[in-house]
């Protein structure tokens, strides 16, 4: 997240540059990591509390909000845009749905503990110095320390629901991890 910041800072160091940050919440992409594991261990698993809020968002409505921002050029100097997605859930309800999906209604949600988060990014390739920044992301997330900033509104609601998503993008990866196992 600080390498975020700092490229925010430079950019607006940049005299007379016209820029947009876009800050986006959870990316629903996010979540495809879990049809290895609910194929491998029969439930879905991550460092993150249950219960915990996350304003959801595919990357898809980034690119279109992002497209529709550049051809229209009606910012100027230095704005911020935080982007929420369609609404906010916590791992929990995205577990249900997922489960719905894949006819597992009953399917769990197991937290991990953040030495486990990383051993585990490690263990699937990750370099350490990544896996440490997902793991400072995680916590950061967990202790609400990042967090969205503008309550959500029309102007930062996108329209893709975790549903579409988990129809279009996560049922495929979940049936090609059934196959391979």
């Amino acid at each position: 997240m600080l390498g975020l910041r700092q490229l925010e800072e430079r950019l607006n160091r940049i005299s007379g540059l016209n820029v947009l940050h876009l800050r986006a919440g959870y990316f629903m992409e996010n979540t495809l990591g879990q049809a290895d594991a609910i194929a491998q261990m029969g439930f879905a698993v991550g460092p993150l509390r249950a219960d915990l809020k996350l304003p959801m968002i595919a990357a898809q409505d980034i690119g279109e909000y992002a497209g529709e921002a550049l051809s229209r050029l009606d910012f100027a100097g230095h704005q911020v845009q935080e982007l929420h997605g369609q609404r906010d859930l916590s791992y929990a309800e995205m577990t249900a749905i997922l489960g719905k999906a894949i006819g597992k209604p009953d399917l769990k949600y197991s937290q991990i503990t953040s030495e486990q988060f990383r051993a585990t990014l490690v263990r699937l390739g990750m370099s350490e110095n990544v896996a440490g920044l997902l793991v400072e992301l995680a916590e950061g997330l967990d202790s609400s320390h990042i967090r969205a900033l503008e309550p959500r509104s029309a102007r930062n609601t996108t329209p893709t629901s975790y549903e579409k998503f988990v129809s279009e993008s996560f049922l495929p990866v979940y049936r090609g991890k059934q196959t391979a196992a």
